[in-house]
C-alpha cells in the first residue's frame, strides 16, 4: 500500500515537474524576442540613382517667321514630333496687311532719301569739279602776273645799273680829259713863264671857271641809291610772287583732293534692299495664309509664341533633327553627385520595354531655375529610341568589395555612434540560452541596403541580428526564429 502510495507520488512529481517544463516553456516563449540573424559577408557596396528623362536631338533648327505680327494659333507643343511641311503656327492676315503697308511707306521714303543723297551728290561734284578749275586758273594767273611783275622790276634796277654805270664812265672821261687838259695848260703856262697861284682855279679862255660837273658825287650816290632801291623792289616781287605762287598751287592741291568716303549711300540702298525683301517675305507669308511650316521632320524642342501674342526677332520654334546622335536629359539630387560623373555608364528603360546599356554621362551640371537639383546629360548611341520619347534612367557605382559586409537592418544608432547586435550562447540552469550582445561599430560605407563595416569589427563566424519581433537590448534574451 505505502509503496503505491509512494509509486504514486513519484508519478504525480514528475508529471508537475513536466507541467512545469512546458509552461516555463510556453512563458519564455512569450517573453522572449525571436530574432532573425545572418552571418557576415564578403560584398560591394552598390550605389543606384534612378530618375526619369527625356530623348532630344543633338542637331537643332531655328524656325524663324517675320517679327511684330500677331499670332492666330500655335499648332504644336513642345516635345511633339512633327513633318517637313507640317503647319506649325499660323499668323494674322491683318497683321501682315498692316505690315505690307507700313513696309511700302518705309520703301518710299528710302527710295526719296536715295533720290535727294544722289542730285545732292551730283551737286557736290559739280561743285568739287568747279573748285578745282578755278583753282588751276588761280595758280596760273598768279604765276603769269608774277613773272610780268618781276620781268618789270628786272627791267628797271637794269636801267637803273645802266644809269649808273654810264655816269661812272662818263666821270672817267671827264677826269681825263680834265687831267689832259691841266697837262697841257701847265705846258703851255710854263712855256710862257706865266705865273699862277695854284691849279685850282682854272679860266678857259674867257675868263671863266672850267669846274667839271662829273666831279659831283652826289649824282653818283643818287643813282647808285637808286639801283639798290630797284634791286630791293625786285626781291620783294619775287617773294611776293612765290607766296601768291605757293598758296594757288595749295588750293589747287586741295580742290584735286577725293572726295571723303561717304557710306551714307550705300547704307541707304542696303536698307532699301533689306525693306524690299522684307516686304517680299510679307507678301509670300500672306499668300500662304500666314502658315508658318517645318521645314523638315523633327520634334518641337521649344516654342517662343504663343496663340494671341506676338512674333519677335527670336526664333519662333526650335526643332531638333531626328538624325544623329542623341542625348538625354534628367535630373537628379544633390545627395546623389558623389555617384554619377562625366563617362559613368547609364541604363535606359523606355515605356516599350527597349533597353540601352552603352549610354554614357555627358555632365552635370546644378540647374540654376531649382537650387539643389543637378541636370544630367547622357550621350544615347543611334537605337530604338526616338527624340522626345520619356525614359527611366539608371546610374550604378561599385564600391568594394568589402570584408565585413552586413544588412543596413542590422544597424542601429546614429551616424559616429552605431552599433549592432550579434547572437552569444550562455549555459544556465534550464541549459543553453541565446542572447543579444551589443557591438559598437564603424561605418565604411552603406546602401540602401547594406553597410560596409570596419574590418575586424566582427569576426566571420559571428552572427548580427538582423530583425527582432520587439525591443532589445544588450544582454537580452532571444530566440532564433526558424527559417
Amino acid at each position: 500500500m505505502r509503496r503505491e502510495k509512494l509509486i504514486k507520488w513519484i508519478v504525480m512529481f514528475f508529471a508537475a515537474m513536466l507541467l512545469f517544463t512546458f509552461l516555463s516553456r510556453a512563458a519564455d516563449s512569450v517573453t522572449v524576442a525571436q530574432v532573425q540573424a545572418s552571418g557576415v559577408q564578403n560584398q560591394l557596396i552598390v550605389h543606384e540613382v534612378s530618375g526619369n528623362g527625356t530623348i532630344e536631338g543633338t542637331e537643332e533648327q531655328a524656325v524663324f517667321t517675320l517679327e511684330g505680327q500677331k499670332v492666330e494659333q500655335v499648332l504644336v507643343q513642345e516635345g511633339e514630333a512633327v513633318e517637313e511641311g507640317q503647319v506649325l503656327l499660323t499668323v494674322l492676315d491683318s497683321s501682315i496687311q498692316e505690315s505690307i503697308d507700313a513696309k511700302q511707306d518705309e520703301i518710299e521714303e528710302k527710295e526719296l532719301a536715295v533720290s535727294d543723297l544722289e542730285s545732292q551728290k551730283a551737286v557736290e561734284e559739280q561743285k568739287k569739279a568747279n573748285e578745282a578749275l578755278r583753282a588751276q586758273q588761280d595758280l596760273d594767273t598768279a604765276v603769269g602776273n608774277g613773272d610780268i611783275n618781276i620781268a618789270n622790276a628786272r627791267n628797271e634796277l637794269n636801267i637803273a645799273r645802266q644809269r649808273l654805270a654810264d655816269y661812272r664812265a662818263a666821270k672817267a672821261a671827264a677826269k681825263k680829259a680834265e687831267e689832259q687838259r691841266k697837262k697841257q695848260q701847265n705846258e703851255d703856262e710854263f712855256s710862257d713863264s706865266a705865273d699862277f697861284t695854284d691849279g685850282s682855279d682854272l679860266k678857259d679862255g674867257t675868263g671863266e671857271s672850267t669846274e667839271n660837273p662829273y666831279l659831283d658825287s652826289t649824282t653818283e650816290q643818287a643813282l647808285a641809291d637808286d639801283v639798290r632801291a630797284k634791286q630791293d623792289a625786285l626781291n620783294q616781287i619775287i617773294m611776293s610772287r612765290n607766296q601768291e605762287v605757293t598758296a594757288a598751287d595749295r588750293a589747287r592741291q586741295d580742290a584735286a583732293l577725293p572726295t571723303p568716303q561717304d557710306s551714307t549711300g550705300s547704307n541707304l540702298e542696303r536698307e532699301l534692299e533689306n525693306l524690299k525683301e522684307e516686304l517680299g517675305q510679307l507678301q509670300t507669308l500672306l499668300q500662304n495664309r500666314g502658315e508658318v511650316k517645318a521645314p523638315a521632320d523633327g520634334v518641337v524642342k521649344s516654342l517662343s509664341v504663343s496663340t494671341g501674342g506676338q512674333t519677335t526677332g527670336e526664333a519662333a520654334a526650335v526643332l531638333y533633327k531626328l538624325t544623329g546622335e542623341m542625348r538625354m536629359t534628367g535630373i537628379i539630387q544633390k545627395d546623389d553627385l558623389e555617384y554619377v560623373d562625366a563617362g559613368t555608364e547609364v541604363t535606359l528603360k523606355n515605356s516599350r520595354g527597349l533597353t540601352e546599356e552603352n549610354a554614357r554621362v555627358l555632365s552635370v551640371q546644378e540647374d540654376a531655375s531649382a537650387p539643389g537639383s543637378f541636370i544630367i546629360t547622357v550621350s544615347v548611341p543611334e537605337g530604338d529610341f526616338a527624340v522626345g520619347e520619356n525614359v527611366d534612367f539608371t546610374v550604378k557605382k561599385e564600391n568594394g568589395p568589402y570584408t565585413c559586409c552586413v544588412p543596413l537592418s542590422a544597424l542601429y544608432g546614429n551616424p559616429g555612434q552605431q552599433y549592432v547586435f550579434v547572437l552569444d550562447t550562455e549555459d544556465t540552469a534550464l541549459g543553453e540560452v541565446q542572447t543579444a550582445r551589443k557591438v559598437d561599430v564603424t561605418v565604411k560605407e552603406q546602401n540602401e541596403t547594406r553597410a560596409a563595416l570596419q574590418e575586424g569589427t566582427l569576426s566571420a563566424d559571428q552572427k548580427v541580428i538582423t530583425g527582432s519581433d520587439r525591443e532589445i537590448e544588450d544582454g537580452s534574451r532571444v530566440r532564433l526564429r526558424d527559417s
